[in-house]
């Protein structure tokens, strides 16, 4: 909508300006540049959108300038390549930003699944370091976290607190 918006006025701007002076028909020509560097470089357009919209207003130039009178053909082939000339120039900066910008979304993707798998090892290497290899239960490392929460729930609560421990390998 942005890309429509902008190339519509950039060429309703050519068309209500055709062939009234030679002053006019100079200055015109700045709108053409308005809408390609507002529309590549201001908004950002994503590339297929921009490229659209440059070619869009280069064809309302080309149609401008073909009909209109009021300019030498020096004059006509200045503004054109000025036009041509800007919109390459944007669109190879609208390239560079859109591809800086899918390239930061891409590393941010690959840190989010990074720490994913970061958390799910450290989720293993807990579990492994808080049980028994042989029997898969929970080892002395296990109770006592466990036992220092339920300590301080306790003492929080005033409740008492009853532990049974068994040492069953000796």
């Amino acid at each position: 909508s942005i890309a429509f918006a902008a190339c519509l006025a950039g060429l309703s701007q050519l068309y209500l300006e055709s062939n009234r002076s030679p002053v006019v028909s100079a200055y015109v020509q700045p709108a053409v540049l308005a809408v390609i560097l507002f529309t590549n470089m201001v908004m950002r357009l994503r590339l297929p959108y921009a490229i659209t919209s440059s070619v869009v207003m280069l064809s309302g130039d080309v149609l401008f300038l073909s009909r209109d009178h009021m300019l030498s053909r020096a004059e006509e082939i200045f503004g054109f390549g000025l036009a041509l000339s800007t919109t390459a120039i944007t669109l190879v900066a609208n390239y560079s930003a859109c591809r800086e910008e899918r390239l930061n979304y891409l590393l941010t993707l690959r840190g989010e699944l990074l720490v994913g798998d970061l958390n799910r090892l450290n989720a293993q290497l807990l579990h492994r370091s808080e049980s028994d290899a042989l029997t898969g239960l929970a080892n002395r490392h296990a109770f006592d976290a466990q036992f220092a929460e339920l300590w301080r729930k306790s003492m929080v609560r005033g409740a008492a607190l009853s532990v049974i421990v068994v040492d069953v390998d000796r």
